[in-house]
């Protein structure tokens, strides 16, 4: 995905945000281009589909980070489903996370980031990228 696209997904899904600065949205931008970069060279280069709805949860990450502060709960045994090379991506997103915004993220979330991953690596397996 090109900066462009992940700018304008960033926009899109902003857009109605209460209490939000726009400036933010530089900040999430290049924070979804660093994890996209992150993942391509893991060998997980997202389409334009896998894409769009991985951003979006960036950017929803990033609203739960700091504006709402809501959480996710997920039944720790789905946990055990996730290969343990895409927990170790979730964890490094985690950090990347960490570094960009200075808050860590909890389990849920880097469980949530490496099904996407995972999500994506399957589309790449079956051939079926857009």
């Amino acid at each position: 995905m090109e900066k462009t696209d992940v700018e304008e997904i960033v926009s899109e899904r902003t857009a109605g945000w209460e209490k939000f600065d726009r400036r933010e949205n530089a900040r999430i931008s290049d924070f979804a281009m660093e994890v996209l970069e992150y993942s391509r060279q893991k060998g997980i280069e997202f389409d334009r589909s896998a894409g769009i709805t991985f951003v979006s949860h960036l950017a929803t990450l990033y609203q739960r980070l700091f504006l709402t502060n809501e959480t996710v709960n997920i039944d720790p045994e789905l946990f055990e489903q996730v290969p343990s090379e895409l927990r170790d991506m979730g964890e490094e997103v985690g950090v990347i996370a960490e570094k960009r915004f200075g808050k860590k993220l909890d389990e849920n979330e880097k469980f949530l980031i490496a099904t996407h991953l995972g999500a994506m690596e399957e589309r790449i397996r079956q051939g079926v990228t857009d």
